[in-house]
């Protein structure tokens, strides 16, 4: 700017400041007229003295000749003594900066040249820059990057030559690489030792925040713009009081302490609040403060009036839209807070509950006086914690000091424990196993109580049969069950809760297996209701209830249902009795058996091979619960085309039916049917035809030549298709074994088959026949 414009920009401001400010506008108008540039030179001068009043108390002629629309790029290549500017980097309250290298190979390669704006360009702060030059060159420390020249450019522009860092903001490189609580902690430490540094030389930077905390690559903190610290009154007498109240302030009020907003002289204080600030940001990813505006008004308010909330509720803070804490980035989620720091939300509050929180506020704490007395106070507090030390923050009660005390000497502490500990324990067990004892005790005659009930009633229905009925063909088991079910309902085991759900589900289960699905429901719900009530919800005894309405809505194609039902069943086992128990196992077997009929075959194998190794696990080897397993996955696999194995797990359960229950058994003869079937998939129609073929003589001796099904086979349009094929489709009318949780399917309404009580028919073998009254009875009372 020429001489001759900014004597007539000092006219200017020289007439105006006599007007009063409603006159001020009409009078530049008229004096500027059509030279824009300098009308708005002139309202930047007048704006910088309403936003600071002593701003224009220093002289209008000391202001340096700046020109304000300088474009940055045109100052790329100028020289700032031996060093070029290169390229932008940046720009902030007091300037520019470049990147500037070395022309002369005396200084290093690589600087920050800082360029200052007009505004505070005054021959005070030049002056002012020359005394903090000197006072900064005290300062030569690893994590401080130091100033090394300043000067005036060619144009008058001052500047500060300072050490380049290529590094990330403190914050940032934090989260970057998912640093820890330990060892945000220990680079925030560094950071201390830093400023403590410039602390004994009489700095203080008045400016610390995270983007003025550079991380190099290797790790290691970097301190900048120490060339806008000020240096402590005692060591340069000629900075007054009065002077530095002039001075335009300069801050970041986010980071600035509330004796700084309001414009107090700089004191240690101020840098021990901001590296609170600081290290509230790098614990929990937010600010201490979110303001409602931007206004210096607002902002002022809620940094010297409100009270901050502790960083571990800061945690889970959610991003507000009405609200500012000042960041530059989107304010994150309690998940991301905790994903940057490689800890659930949870155990990230409860790391900063305690100790943390009480660190952080008291660094923050309105009054200067009850802060740290020092940065290295703070710091050492710091490593108090680290150390599992007490830390001086918290009132240090004995209660508080035995806690830390333990957990530095966990090793020292448990070792002497273990002798007081070891005999405690020894009479607590003691105790309890006799406790145990007496409630095991109890619990076993009550189910000897609830067993005996049971079955007195099952053998009263079986003894309340007509005898002269019972030598006919007519006596049915429904007529039994029928029965027993009028005597529930008369009141038998009134005042006997478990017996009489016990019974209710052997009746449930027993109606079931005949196909009659109305009469079952009732009894299995009654069952349920009444074990829901005495025993509550999440009990084995109701997930047993819960298995029996799955097997229900199943053999009903109720799916969804079933599904339920068996879920729950699972579900509670598996929380009560465990993953690996022999009841888990039942309800893997039942829900995958669904899964199958669903076509779900992926799901279904993965809980039958559970449900097999459990059962394998804790079953004798040759046990029918082992056998089913087998033979249900095995259908699956059949489906799936693993044909080698499907056939192995058949063949395996054939063998343990056989030896359980003797080669003339309904059970033997489902096997043979089903791996029939699998042979004739694999083309071996020959084994086929001879397995179908002794199925069906099995079942002949069992149900004789009168039932539905053997009467199918032996019908003269049957018997004249030839082959195995033919005995293959027609067998399959009656394939699947009795017992519902095999796979089975009883339908509703089908005629209810005549079991004799006591003894067969002459033709009918004993061993090989169905399930008699009083087996089926009974079978469906095993394990009440």
């Amino acid at each position: 700017m020429k001489r001759e414009r900014w004597k007539k920009i000092r006219e200017l401001l020289e007439q105006v400041l006599a007007l009063d400010a409603p006159e001020r506008q009409q009078y530049l108008s008229n004096a500027c007229g059509a030279d824009d540039r300098m009308r708005a030179e002139v309202e930047s001068i007048l704006s910088a003295s309403e936003t600071d009043p002593e701003f224009m108390k220093a002289s209008v002629a000391d202001i340096v000749a700046v020109d304000a629309d300088d474009d940055l790029r045109s100052l790329i290549g100028q020289m700032a003594g031996p060093f070029r500017l290169e390229r932008f980097i940046a720009s902030g309250g007091m300037g520019s900066v470049f990147l500037g290298t070395n022309t002369d190979g005396e200084q290093p390669a690589a600087v920050a040249v800082k360029l200052l704006k007009h505004r505070v360009a005054t021959t005070e702060m030049l002056r002012r820059f020359h005394v903090e030059r000197q006072s900064l060159s005290a300062l030569s420390h690893s994590n401080i990057a130091c100033a090394i020249d300043a000067g005036v450019l060619a144009n008058g522009r001052p500047y500060l030559v300072m050490e380049y860092v290529a590094g990330t903001p403190i914050d940032l490189y934090c989260d970057e690489h998912r640093l820890s609580i330990k060892h945000r902690l220990e680079l925030f430490r560094t950071v201390c030792a830093a400023v403590s540094h410039a602390h004994q030389r009489l700095i203080v930077h008045r400016d610390l925040k995270p983007s003025n905390i550079l991380v190099t690559p290797d790790g290691t903190p970097k301190l900048l713009d120490f060339g806008i610290s000020k240096a402590i009154d005692t060591l340069e007498p000629t900075l007054s009081a009065s002077n530095t109240e002039t001075q335009h302030r300069v801050m970041t009020p986010e980071y600035a302490s509330p004796e700084q907003i309001r414009g107090a002289i700089a004191a240690t204080s101020g840098d021990i609040y901001s590296l609170g600030v600081v290290l509230y940001e790098l614990l929990t990813g937010h600010r201490p403060y979110q303001f409602k505006s931007r206004t210096p008004h607002e902002m002022e308010r809620t940094i010297c009036e409100q009270e901050p909330d502790t960083p571990s509720n800061a945690v889970f803070r959610t991003p507000d839209p009405n609200s500012l804490d000042g960041a530059a980035r989107p304010v994150p989620t309690p998940e991301q807070v905790g994903l940057a720091r490689n800890e659930l939300p949870s155990r990230l509050r409860s790391q900063l509950t305690g100790d943390l929180d009480a660190i952080v506020m008291k660094s923050l704490r309105k009054e200067p006086e009850y802060r740290y007395s020092s940065v290295d106070a703070f710091s050492e507090d710091v490593g108090r914690y680290l150390d599992g030390a007490p830390v001086a923050a918290r009132r240090g009660t004995r209660r508080y000091r035995f806690l830390k005390f333990v957990e530095r000497n966990k090793a020292a502490v448990m070792g002497s424990a273990v002798a007081v500990v070891s005999l405690a324990i020894g009479l607590a067990i003691a105790l309890w196993q006799g406790h145990v004892a007496v409630q095991a005790q109890q619990l076993a005659e009550a189910e000897a109580r609830n067993a005996r009930s049971a079955n007195e009633f099952v053998q009263g229905m079986l003894a309340g049969v007509d005898p002269l009925a019972a030598e006919s063909d007519d006596t049915t088991v429904r007529q039994i069950l029928d029965d027993a079910s009028n005597r529930l309902a008369l009141g038998a085991l009134r005042g006997q809760p478990e017996s009489k759900a016990s019974v209710h589900l052997t009746l449930g289960r027993t109606y079931l297996e005949l196909g009659a699905f109305d009469a079952a429901e009732t009894h299995l719900q009654a069952a349920m209701s009444i074990r829901t009530e005495t025993l509550g919800r999440r009990r084995p005894a109701v997930a047993e209830c819960l298995s029996g309405l799955g097997m229900l809505a199943k053999a009903k194609g109720q799916y969804e249902a079933a599904d339920t039902f068996y879920r729950e069943s699972l579900e509670i086992r598996e929380a009560v009795l465990g993953r690996r128990h022999i009841d888990t196992a039942e309800s893997l077997n039942n829900l995958g058996v669904l899964l199958k009929l669903q076509g779900r075959y992926a799901e279904s194998e993965k809980l039958l091979r559970e449900a097999l190794s459990i059962r394998r696990a804790t079953l004798p080897e040759r046990h029918e619960d082992v056998a089913t397993t087998s033979s249900n996955l095995a259908a699956v696999l059949k489906n799936l085309g693993v044909f080698d194995s499907a056939e192995a797990l058949y063949r395996e359960a054939l063998d343990t039916y056989q030896e359980i229950f003797g080669p003339e058994h309904l059970r033997v003869a489902g096997c043979m049917n089903n791996l029939a079937l699998l042979l004739r998939e694999r083309g071996d129609i020959k084994s086929a035809e001879t397995l179908l073929r002794d199925a069906l003589a099995i079942r002949r001796r069992v149900f004789g030549d009168d039932h539905p099904a053997i009467a199918a086979l032996m019908s003269p349009t049957a018997t004249q298709v030839v082959g195995a094929t033919a005995l293959i489709r027609l067998s399959m009318a009656d394939s699947s074994p009795a017992n519902p949780s095999v796979g089975g399917s009883p339908r509703q309404g089908r005629s209810t088959p005549k079991y004799r009580i006591d003894r067969p028919k002459s033709n009918r073998p004993a061993s090989g026949r169905g399930p008699s009254a009083h087996q089926m009875l009974t079978r469906s009372a095993i394990g009440l």
